[in-house]
């Protein structure tokens, strides 16, 4: 079994233990105090709260939290170079998130399941470098570059005439994409529900955006600025 397979096995047996968390629907009730309805299974699923009413809170709670520790995990495992229990981690919270969005959009468990397969396909074609030569190729984790080398190349570019300043950097990187690159600007949510600021680089060809959370993008500014000499153009 390859490790995508591996992966989907995982996601389909956690979205079977956390089925009403994401869905709001109960297929089967575990055991009580008394050791009563073991097992049991009611013959149709028990809703116990609307399909928008769940996908709010995906979208404000669940899935912003899961993609803060990503990002989070992505910045210490570089440091820890490789670790790969930590890589373990951060694979099974990326295909988590694809089922959560492919359920937001479809509002059906068909749907986040086919959101799932469609991350594990893409997943494997961006990150085979000799079909996708010029596509999501990343960095070595010991270097603390931006993982996406498309946008480390933005990035780079933005430097080169702006200076190190984060905050110049972040506001200018608009100013310097080539042709099937956009910048957004967007807050999200996070753990707590306060809403924190994030870079989304889109590039044609991609499945999704590369994100970015702004005090990710600062932190790694800094680490740019002590590894790469670079001299301001006028």
């Amino acid at each position: 079994m390859n490790t995508d397979n591996i992966l989907r096995e995982w996601a389909m047996h956690n979205w079977e233990i956390h089925r009403a968390k994401y869905t709001g629907e109960i297929v089967k009730f575990g055991k009580n105090a008394k050791g009563k309805f073991q097992n049991f299974r009611p013959k149709k699923p028990i809703r116990i709260l609307s399909v928008n009413s769940m996908i709010g809170y995906l979208h404000i709670s669940e899935i912003p939290k899961l993609k803060n520790e990503i990002e989070d995990d992505e910045i210490e495992r570089a440091k820890a170079d490789s670790d790969p229990i930590l890589a373990l981690k951060i694979e099974r919270n990326k295909a988590l998130v694809a089922m959560l969005e492919g359920f937001c959009k479809g509002k059906t468990e068909e749907a986040a399941i086919k959101a799932l397969d469609e991350y594990l396909t893409s997943k494997e074609s961006y990150e085979t470098f000799n079909e996708v030569p010029e596509q999501r190729k990343t960095h070595s984790l010991k270097d603390n570059y931006f993982k996406d080398k498309n946008f480390h190349d933005l990035v780079m570019r933005t430097m080169e005439k702006v200076g190190t300043h984060w905050n110049k950097v972040k506001l200018n990187l608009k100013n310097n994409t080539l042709k099937g690159e956009t910048i957004n600007y967007r807050s999200v949510s996070n753990f707590e529900g306060e809403m924190r600021p994030q870079i989304q680089y889109f590039h044609e060809g991609y499945p999704e955006p590369f994100e970015v959370m702004e005090s990710t993008f600062k932190k790694y500014l800094s680490s740019y600025r002590k590894q790469i000499k670079i001299t301001v153009t006028e």
